[in-house]
């Protein structure tokens, strides 16, 4: 799911100084938003009626809402290659997650916990992604959070694609996002830093916050000339790791059963399936509400924010 416009822009000698120009209908701040692995029959405005996502909604009450769209491909890696070079998986550098010639071996963790080696491609060099054309128009550039297009190649970053400004994880560097979620390490830029606030394993400042602070702090230090950012959340992929499940169990049609580590949160819909056959998301639902929580946050900048009919009341 993708909230956000792209620019065609051609491509100008002047870019520098088109760089200390202000954002104009013409030439307009662009923001992408991506959410991992989650799908459009996921959001109440495509008519999902138990995952309640009031903030998204209202982007698309007040932006253009599409029935029709396709992504390059069903996972992440080549899907995400699609977007930001403009090619079709059958042309792209990257055409799954892991390779079995080329690209550069590496180790993986599988579902199972077992440290295995696997190959992946990643972007090279002379690859030209979104962030390359558009800088060339003026654009200041971000990429925050979650790439996935560098492979096992410590060189291949965001920022060493066409990016100003990078803050996220990547594959090459395992730690930079574990523990998934609360991650103790991010990269800014080639620096890796800490978060201090998850040291030893503490579930205090998750992944999705910390991107929405990254990302609010970029529009706002680049809000005087044309930016492009593109903001990739990690939510609602798995793994399902979320702490506060109340606002479920408050319900009273819905039942949900607390998270136990390692275990799939169970949500049943009481009213329709009494004996509890049918678990409707293993914790999926709330890390939804949750990314749509923090859409509130980077909407309201925006000249549309508050809306008409703006009293939906926060959970």
């Amino acid at each position: 799911m993708a909230a956000g416009a792209l620019l065609a822009q051609p491509a100008t000698a002047q870019s520098q100084e088109a760089q200390g120009q202000k954002a104009t209908p013409e030439r307009p701040n662009i923001i992408f938003i991506l959410a991992d692995d989650m799908g459009y029959g996921d959001l109440a405005c495509y008519g999902n009626d138990y995952i309640q996502t009031p903030n998204i909604d209202r982007l698309a009450q007040t932006g253009t809402r599409f029935t029709q769209a396709y992504a390059g491909s069903g996972i992440s890696s080549p899907s995400r290659c699609s977007l930001m070079t403009g090619r079709n998986s059958g042309n792209t550098r990257i055409r799954d997650n892991f390779c079995y010639a080329g690209g550069i071996e590496g180790l993986k963790i599988n579902t199972r916990g077992d440290t295995i080696i696997v190959r992946r491609a990643n972007l090279l060099p002379q690859d030209t992604t979104i962030a390359t054309v558009i800088g060339t128009a003026g654009y200041r550039t971000c990429l925050v959070n979650k790439w996935h297009l560098d492979g096992y190649d410590p060189g291949a970053s965001p920022n060493h694609r066409g990016f100003d400004e990078f803050y996220g994880w990547t594959i090459a560097t395992v730690h930079s996002n574990s523990p998934y979620y609360y991650p103790y390490y991010r990269f800014h830029g080639d620096s890796l830093i800490t978060i201090r606030e998850n040291e030893h394993d503490a579930h205090v400042r998750h992944n999705t916050e910390i991107s929405t602070d990254d990302a609010i702090a970029f529009i706002h230090r680049n809000k005087e000339h044309p930016f492009f950012l593109f903001l990739g959340y990690d939510a609602p992929h798995e793994p399902y790791t979320i702490d506060d499940t109340s606002w479920y169990d408050a319900q009273g049609e819905w039942k949900c059963v607390t998270v136990k580590k390692g275990a799939p949160l169970e949500l049943y819909r009481i009213s329709e399936d009494p004996c509890e056959q049918h678990n409707l998301a293993d914790e999926y639902p709330q890390l939804v509400e949750q990314f749509d929580e923090v859409m509130r946050k980077m909407h309201k900048p925006s000249a549309n924010y508050p809306v008409p009919d703006d009293e939906v009341k926060k959970k």
